[in-house]
């Protein structure tokens, strides 16, 4: 969605889950890039950071923030170099940001699209530089508060699993639901987790 690239290991799990809707009948069209602008990194991430650094600044929520995760906190808390201007500036983009992405999503039945554009990292990293240059598949789901899933859509080569984002308008909980059950029982075993063989 922010126009850079995910992983093609990730591309490719997509498109073999996007087959899968096609030969059951489903008309599958490509979501043209559809933001006027890049409201992700004038607007959203600014937004979402100084959200994030007050809260890791409310002892109710983070007792020290000499225990938290150090890398974290100095990703975050360079938000302060912001001036108030340019913090204003970025919450005000959120109204436009979430517009376009509801117009969108009232185009079709349900959206689909890479969870993340990176493959994942080990459960203890938070995956901060990583995250910073690839493709953002959630934020603006997340921003206009619509509903959507994610379900294992495949695997990379040496195993980690990649997710397949199913996106549908504000009130068609239902219809994102009903789509990743549909999938999860056609997907095949390529694309299903052998939950036999974890610990």
């Amino acid at each position: 969605m922010d126009g850079k690239t995910a992983d093609p290991q990730i591309v490719a799990a997509v498109r073999r889950a996007v087959a899968v809707f096609e030969a059951a009948g489903a008309q599958v069209e490509v979501v043209e890039p559809y933001l006027s602008r890049d409201y992700l990194t004038t607007g959203f991430i600014p937004f979402f950071t100084a959200h994030l650094w007050a809260q890791m600044n409310d002892e109710n929520i983070v007792d020290e923030l000499a225990n938290a995760n150090q890398e974290m906190v100095a990703a975050v808390s360079s938000i302060g170099s912001l001036s108030s201007l340019e913090l204003m500036r970025a919450y005000d983009s959120i109204g436009p940001f979430v517009q376009e992405t509801v117009d969108m999503l009232g185009r079709y039945d349900a959206v689909l699209s890479p969870t993340s554009g990176i493959l994942a990292g080990p459960a203890e990293s938070p995956m901060i530089s990583e995250f910073a240059g690839s493709a953002n598949f959630t934020s603006a789901f997340n921003a206009a508060g619509t509903p959507a899933a994610s379900i294992n859509c495949g695997f990379s080569k040496d195993g980690r699993p990649i997710g397949l984002q199913i996106a549908a308008d504000r009130r068609h909980d239902l219809t994102v639901l009903q789509v990743a059950a549909w999938y999860e029982a056609h997907r095949g075993p390529t694309a299903t987790p052998r939950w036999s063989s974890l610990d």
